[in-house]
């Protein structure tokens, strides 16, 4: 759909007509990515007391395609490191590519294993920022711990479906107009851009490129923030909330990547016409923080638009491709994951309590049911989505993964066929995923650790799997939700004999029990989508800081 066109005389009198008129998004035809407020009487959908810049056009067709207010002539590029070499010309040439397509354009890249930045076109001038200011939306809820409940279920929709009814229920609870100022001094970004040029409208939040790609690097630095993060910027759904297409720029040029886009109109009050269409995120396994912010005129909006950025994201990615963008290979690392007991166990009893070798000349049943909470949510349902969880993180992060079971509806394997699958040749390290059934007064999580050398394993081995375990529990301190559990162990480790998981895995390995399923708070967490998530994510931020990815 394409906006209302003002006459001529509203346009000429752009800033005094609008606030009564409704020349803003507001009053337009419905909009892909639209972030008007849907509360006109709490957020005026006219609201454009941002600070006015002249508007010299005296008609509507002049307005929709004159150039815009900054040079689409120029190339200019700032860089360091990389910059100079091919990502520099990558960037310059992205640049170049939207120019001649009638947009104008800020891009920028930084390389966060070695810091090296790049910059090119207007990449220290603001953008509208259209729907890429809900990662700090989502950045500020994790920084300050209250993702959780409603919040979360909110949070993850605004991310992965680009769900604007969800932003504007979560504006008011990040300080409104004042989030970036916010964002800008919490991580330590200056120049990340400004408050919204239209007071109450998160779409008109500033932003510039060379900034975005700072706060990116820092939110990937942060343990309480990145987990999360890093998983629903890669879950991106390929259409939007209100069913538009959510999956171009680097979505569509490295479907691996994590993204955030940002499409909008009427957002730049000097041109109020003119398309925003942003492509943000990380790209090369999350090694390249990216982000390509783009203007031009209204005939770019919405699919021309997309078009251009989704080009300058392949010739960005592209650069990237020796250093960090090839798939998954035999060069990388291989993680078991192990989802305790299965969904059909329950019914095959007599498969499942037959007796198995678990290790030291011990013996014990083959699998177990598990245990389920209060109000009966199983644990092997709870293990196999937050596992699932886990292996898509990974995945995104170049890493292998292999599962000991392929589904929920089947039996097995015995715990000691799961040992053999963890220890097989080519496994850097395998991950049991569980849950506890303990009293309810007890909640928290712990990593179990063997008392003993597993059999057949080597002593460099063992300290693999200490410094495994240490990893796990640091991430979940971080950021799962779970305390360290205050009914067993000490701190949220527990060592132990009788695991056969423990006793026969020869590769670096880690016993978790997720939480105490019989616990009011920590059931409430488990039973829950976004709970899961949120554990998941620490998992695979525990696995990930081991492997050094």
């Amino acid at each position: 759909m394409t906006a209302v066109r003002c006459r001529a005389a509203v346009v000429a009198l752009f800033v005094a007509v609008v606030a009564v008129a409704g020349c803003s998004s507001g009053s337009t035809a419905r909009h892909r990515d639209k972030s008007t407020s849907p509360a006109p009487s709490s957020v005026p959908a006219s609201s454009t007391a941002a600070p006015s810049r002249s508007s010299s056009s005296a008609s509507a067709s002049s307005s929709a395609s004159r150039a815009p207010r900054r040079s689409t002539a120029s190339t200019s590029t700032s860089a360091a490191g990389s910059g100079a070499g091919g990502l520099g010309s990558a960037a310059r040439a992205a640049v170049r590519y939207a120019n001649a397509h009638g947009m104008y354009s800020g891009v920028a890249v930084l390389d966060t294993k070695t810091g090296a930045l790049t910059t090119a076109g207007v990449a220290t001038q603001s953008f509208a920022s259209a729907s890429v200011a809900k990662v700090l939306i989502a950045a500020r809820l994790l920084a300050e711990h209250r993702m959780t409940g409603t919040t979360a279920t909110r949070a993850a929709s605004m991310i992965t479906r680009s769900d604007n009814d969800a932003a504007w229920a979560l504006y008011p609870q990040v300080g409104k107009d004042g989030l970036e100022p916010w964002v800008e001094k919490h991580f330590g970004v200056p120049g990340l851009g400004g408050p919204p040029s239209m007071p109450g409208i998160w779409g008109s939040t500033q932003l510039t490129a060379r900034g975005l790609v700072q706060l990116y690097a820092k939110l990937k630095a942060d343990p309480t923030v990145w987990p999360w993060l890093s998983s629903h910027l890669h879950a991106y759904q390929q259409r939007s909330a209100g069913g538009e297409p959510n999956a171009f720029g680097f979505a569509t040029a490295q479907p691996s990547a994590g993204v955030k886009n940002g499409w909008d109109t009427n957002r730049d009050p000097a041109h109020p016409s003119n398309a925003i269409i942003n492509s943000t995120g990380f790209v090369g396994h999350d090694r390249y923080a990216v982000a390509v912010l783009s203007e031009g005129g209204h005939a770019l909006y919405f699919t021309r638009g997309e078009a251009v950025v989704t080009q300058q994201a392949r010739l960005i990615t592209a650069a990237t491709t020796s250093a960090a963008t090839a798939g998954p290979s035999s060069a990388s690392p291989l993680v078991v994951l192990d989802p305790g007991h299965n969904g059909g166990n329950a019914a095959h009893l007599s498969t499942i309590n037959r007796s198995v070798y678990a290790g030291y000349g011990e013996h014990k049943p083959c699998n177990t049911t598990g245990t389920e909470t209060n109000s009966g949510y199983p644990e092997h349902a709870f293990t196999w989505d937050v596992s699932k969880h886990v292996r898509t993180i990974l995945q995104a992060h170049g890493v292998r993964v292999r599962m000991t079971r392929s589904s929920d509806s089947g039996v097995g394997p015995c715990v000691d066929v799961r040992a053999r699958l963890e220890s097989a040749p080519g496994v850097a390290l395998s991950v049991a995923i569980h849950a506890d059934g303990a009293p309810s007064s007890g909640h928290g999580f712990h990593v179990n650790e063997d008392r003993r050398r597993p059999e057949g394993a080597s002593a460099a081995t063992v300290a693999r799997t200490t410094a495994l375990g240490k990893d796990l529990h640091r991430a979940l301190v971080a950021s799962s939700g779970l305390v360290p559990s205050t009914y067993i162990g000490s701190d949220g480790y527990y060592y132990r004999t009788d695991l056969a998981g423990l006793n026969l895995t020869t590769t670096p390995t880690s016993f978790l029990e997720l939480g105490n399923m019989r616990n009011a708070h920590d059931a409430a967490l488990q039973r829950s989508a976004s709970g899961r998530e949120r554990i998941a994510a620490a998992v695979a931020a525990g696995i990930l800081a081991y492997l050094g990815r």
